[in-house]
């Protein structure tokens, strides 16, 4: 069978891109019988696999351009495939034969990053029109699942739920430093980390209410923020300042790799106040690093993580108060060994080779 991949969503590099790097590799290594036809980026040319059984075709122009998704659909077409692998939605476009279409999450749907009607409008036709389209719709979650099902109609034999997991990063502590967190930033107290990503979904207000509260009743807890999109995240900045605690949120998106053990053992704990997510992939950094996680009550995020958490409701910030009160010392490190275990590429793997079978 000749089976085409769509790897364009590389050139937006993220976690699930490389989830997916990483299920692709399991994927190839276990199914070397079928013909597989990668498509990527031009700004992305490195060719990440490798096997007898692996062709790769470069879209010179930028995916995320009318001519880029042009080029990309004649590509697709001139090579008579037998099955299309989408792992973004929107670039399903005027696809018309068998297709897997991956959704690994409905934020833009139900989180919209903008305000815009007609923007909002046509991600929503784009989606329903696309995924009707497909043969197999792949998500993390059964809520996803569902709320597709009620948006667009969609019967129940075309989804399939395949378990996500946490990509491994190689994060290299340089033990020749004797890194003392507090006194580096001129923390007043303990600290607490927040890298659970950016986007309406992630809840940050929370975050802004609990540091306030904790500083008006004399508390020394600060929050220090070790991602890059919140740290460039304007709007936050601005409720930063408006909430007098521009003293107490750190921003340190800036730092070494190395030293990044050190901020997480040192720490109260990350949090994690998220509204939704249909896989917590942002919490591959506080899981491989062993931190304690506070964590969103959300269902999808309990039923991943299990009892190696603790919990608040993430619209209550005095819920999350609380929760950080009774755990005011730093923690040893977490054995998440169970979570590694659960959620493997293998798994993720064995699932598609187990929809390419069935179609």
């Amino acid at each position: 069978m000749k089976i085409g991949i769509d790897l364009m969503i590389l050139n937006s590099y993220n976690i699930y891109a490389e989830y997916t790097i990483e299920l692709l590799h399991r994927l190839l290594k276990k199914d070397p019988e079928n013909e597989y036809h990668i498509y990527l980026d031009v700004y992305y040319r490195e060719q990440v696999f490798e096997g007898e059984n692996v062709r790769y075709h470069i879209i010179e122009e930028p995916s995320r351009s009318f001519k880029g998704m042009l080029e990309f659909n004649r590509e697709i077409r001139k090579e008579n495939l037998d099955l299309m692998i989408f792992f973004d939605f929107r670039n399903v476009f005027c696809y018309k034969k068998d297709a897997i279409v991956f959704i690994p999450t409905l934020k833009d749907i139900n989180f919209p990053d903008t305000n815009n009607f007609f923007k909002k409008t046509y991600i929503n036709h784009l989606l329903g029109r696309n995924i009707k389209k497909a043969k197999k719709i792949v998500t993390f979650d059964t809520y996803t699942q569902n709320e597709l099902n009620e948006k667009f109609n969609i019967p129940d034999e075309k989804f399939v739920c395949i378990e996500g997991f946490f990509p491994m990063k190689h994060y290299e502590q340089d033990t020749s430093l004797k890194l003392n967190i507090k006194a580096k930033h001129n923390l007043p107290g303990e600290y607490i980390i927040y890298s659970g990503g950016n986007g309406n979904n992630k809840n940050l207000n929370t975050l802004v209410e609990a540091i306030s509260k904790f500083k008006r009743r004399g508390d020394k807890l600060s929050l220090l923020i070790l991602d890059t999109q919140v740290s460039n995240n304007l709007e936050f900045r601005k409720q930063v300042v408006d909430n007098d605690i521009q003293d107490r949120v750190i921003f340190t998106s800036d730092i070494k790799e190395t030293e990044r053990p050190y901020y997480y053992a040192q720490a109260l704990g990350s949090v994690f106040p998220s509204l939704y997510e249909s896989f917590p992939f942002r919490l591959r950094e506080s899981i491989q690093l062993k931190s304690r996680i506070f964590a969103s009550n959300f269902e999808n995020v309990q039923e991943v993580l299990g009892d190696h958490a603790l919990y608040f409701n993430p619209l209550s910030s005095n819920e999350l108060i609380r929760l950080i009160d009774a755990n005011m010392e730093v923690p040893k490190p977490v054995n998440y060994d169970d979570i590694h275990k659960k959620y493997t590429p293998v798994k993720s793997a064995e699932t598609l080779i187990n929809i390419i079978k069935s179609l």
